[in-house]
C-alpha cells in the first residue's frame, strides 16, 4: 500500500466545488517584492521542499479545493522558515497575509512534507533547507546556485534538485545550480 502523506481535510469544512484542469493561480502579491532579489542566503535547499509538496499532493489538492487560495504554498514556506528561525533575503517567499485555517493548512502539509522527508529520503527540514546559496528572485523565476561543497547525495538520489521547471501552483519557474553563477 502507498504511504499517504494527504493531510485530513478540515472535517467541519464542507469540500468547495470543484473546477476544471485550471491550477490555482497564485494571489496577487503573495510573493512579489518590490524588484527582484539577488542575495547570498543560509536557506538555499527551501525550494527543494516544492518537489516534496508536490510528491505528498499538494498541487492536486489545491486544484480540489480552488478556494483555499493559491497562497498556500507560500505559507508553507513560511511555515518552515518561521519554524527554522530564518530570517534572510529569501524571508518575502513565505510572507504572504495568512489567516488561521491557511496557517492550519500550511502546518498540515508541513507535516506530511515532514514525515516524506523522514521516511522516503532520511533527511530533516533543517538539513535540507539550510544550505547556503545565491538566490535570484524576479516575477517568473527563482533561480538558486548552490556550491558544490553543498551538493546532499541524500538530496540527489531523491530527485529534489532536479530543476522542476514552470510550476504553476508556485507561480514561478524553478531551477537549481550547482557551481559559481555566471557574472
Amino acid at each position: 500500500a502507498a504511504l499517504q502523506n494527504t493531510p485530513d481535510p478540515e472535517p467541519s469544512r464542507p469540500p468547495g466545488p470543484r473546477r476544471a484542469a485550471n491550477p490555482p493561480r497564485p494571489t496577487a502579491g503573495w510573493m512579489s517584492a518590490p524588484h527582484a532579489i539577488d542575495a547570498p542566503t543560509r536557506i538555499g535547499g527551501l525550494l527543494f521542499l516544492l518537489p516534496v509538496l508536490e510528491r505528498v499532493g499538494l498541487p492536486a489538492w489545491l486544484q480540489a479545493h480552488p478556494d483555499a487560495g493559491g497562497a498556500l504554498p507560500a505559507v508553507v514556506l513560511g511555515a518552515l522558515l518561521n519554524r527554522l528561525g530564518v530570517a534572510d533575503p529569501a524571508w518575502w517567499l513565505g510572507r504572504p497575509a495568512a489567516d488561521d485555517d491557511a496557517r492550519r493548512q500550511a502546518a498540515r502539509w508541513l507535516a506530511a512534507c515532514r514525515r516524506h522527508l523522514r521516511i522516503a529520503i532520511g533527511i530533516g527540514p533543517a538539513s535540507l533547507c539550510l544550505r547556503r546559496a545565491q538566490m535570484v528572485i524576479t516575477p517568473t523565476h527563482a533561480d538558486v546556485w548552490l556550491a558544490f561543497d553543498q551538493l546532499d547525495l541524500r538530496i540527489r538520489r531523491a530527485g529534489l534538485d532536479i530543476d522542476p521547471g514552470w510550476l504553476p501552483w508556485f507561480g514561478r519557474v524553478v531551477r537549481f545550480h550547482y557551481g559559481r553563477r555566471p557574472s
